[in-house]
């Protein structure tokens, strides 16, 4: 059985990447590293299990597949989400890359044309998430939204599920008709909204439990790492 000293051979990093396995739903990576990844889940997936998994970011990372075994499993439980981790024997060079970019400087100067341009629809970031890694671009409703969309160009738009929900969900098919970068939702509050959204133009809806540092951290990286 693999240790917990054996599986940290290689730091750990939160990175926050869709996953997909074959014949299973999308899920959000939690951490990655040189060696692994490990992915929230609500399926069981048994110890020693031969696994190829998909890390991508919809309309910005291309997939990147990576094959290998899952090392451990991680039930439910008050404070944390249920998942497996998977010791990469196939395509690490990709993770590798990603873990490289995780500990390099954070992002250069908001006027740098490589920094990493983040749409903030409706909702707010916590002040911690953005401090010198990317640039914020508010828009307080779905008009200011669209009216900034050519003249900022965001590499992503971060929109906030809310209510009145409706109200939101028009905003979003607006945003979806006038742009072909990657939407993020958040703050929908459960699955039904979340469903919603994701057939009304969202291309992923981010869990209450992911923290948006880790996800702004993850963007910059994945900036970087595409090369503009």
């Amino acid at each position: 059985m693999t240790t917990v000293d054996e599986r940290r051979r290689h730091a750990r990093h939160p990175f926050h990447l869709l996953t997909r396995r074959a014949g299973g739903a999308a899920e959000w990576s939690e951490n990655l590293s040189a060696g692994g990844v490990f992915v929230r889940s609500d399926t069981p997936v048994p110890v020693g299990t031969a696994i190829e998994l998909e890390l991508f970011f919809p309309r910005w990372l291309p997939a990147l597949v990576v094959g290998g075994t899952v090392a451990w499993a991680r039930p439910a439980s008050a404070w944390q989400a249920a998942g497996y981790g998977v010791e990469v024997a196939r395509g690490g060079e990709a993770l590798l890359r990603l873990a490289q970019l995780c500990v390099e400087p954070p992002a250069p100067a908001a006027n740098d044309a490589s920094a990493c341009r983040l749409m903030v629809v409706r909702g707010e970031l916590a002040p911690m998430a953005t401090r010198g890694r990317a640039v914020i671009i508010p828009a307080h409703n779905g008009d200011e939204a669209l009216e900034g969309l050519a003249m900022r160009q965001p590499d992503v738009l971060l929109v906030e599920l809310g209510a009145p929900l409706a109200e939101r969900l028009d905003e979003l098919r607006r945003l979806r008709e006038h742009t072909e970068r990657p939407i993020v939702c958040f703050g929908g509050g459960d699955a039904d909204a979340a469903s919603r959204a994701l057939h009304g133009g969202a291309d992923a809806v981010l869990p209450e439990a992911v923290s948006h540092t880790h996800l702004v951290q993850t963007l910059c990286c994945v900036k970087r790492f595409v090369g503009g």
